[in-house]
């Protein structure tokens, strides 16, 4: 059985639209817009449903069964320094 979390009312402060690397403040967005959204900070860490109907129902988590994988590069002005990076 799913157990649907309870609904928790939020106010979105901004807006943003990302316009190159820098963020844009707008009043409104259409669907389909791939936006920022400011003042939920305290109420979704990961994923969640936002909707302004409270009859709309919660989307399902999606559990990955795949690890997360971090790649870094590390390098040195100096080579002959390079086995120390080891």
């Amino acid at each position: 059985m799913i157990e649907i979390p309870d609904i928790t009312p939020a106010k979105v402060t901004e807006i943003y639209y990302f316009n190159g690397q820098y963020p844009e403040g707008i009043e409104e967005a259409s669907g389909g817009c791939v936006v920022g959204l400011a003042g939920l900070e305290n109420f979704i860490f990961k994923s969640g449903t936002i909707s302004t109907s409270e009859e709309c129902l919660s989307f399902v988590p999606i559990s990955s069964q795949t690890k997360s994988i971090l790649k870094v590069s590390v390098s040195t002005p100096d080579i002959k320094n390079g086995a120390r990076l080891l």
